[in-house]
């Protein structure tokens, strides 16, 4: 993993061994907040259900533990959306995180 770039901005961990870390100990929270972030920035005429299965795809070595996480959780992450809440108060109520 040393060699790998961390590029999971919503982690903001500078370190990379904690970016790693984190990886390996909580994928479905990475995969929680790198989807939710992902969806914030994306175009509101795609749906958010379309947005988050989107967002599943490019997160390479998490890519089936996110489309898992959103199939199951989806009615919860896109209510936390709409409502306007922070992306880890959404991924701590699906309980993804801690």
């Amino acid at each position: 993993p040393e060699n790998r770039t961390c590029n999971f901005p919503c982690l903001r961990r500078s370190d990379k061994t904690s970016c790693f870390m984190a990886l390996r100990v909580q994928p479905k929270c990475v995969a929680c907040k790198m989807a939710l972030m992902s969806v914030q920035n994306k175009s509101p005429t795609l749906s958010l259900k379309r947005k988050l299965y989107n967002a599943c795809t490019y997160m390479e070595d998490l890519r089936a533990v996110c489309k898992r996480f959103v199939k199951k959780h989806l009615q919860e992450l896109i209510k936390g959306l709409k409502t306007n809440e922070d992306v880890e108060t959404i991924c701590i109520n699906a309980k993804a995180c801690k």
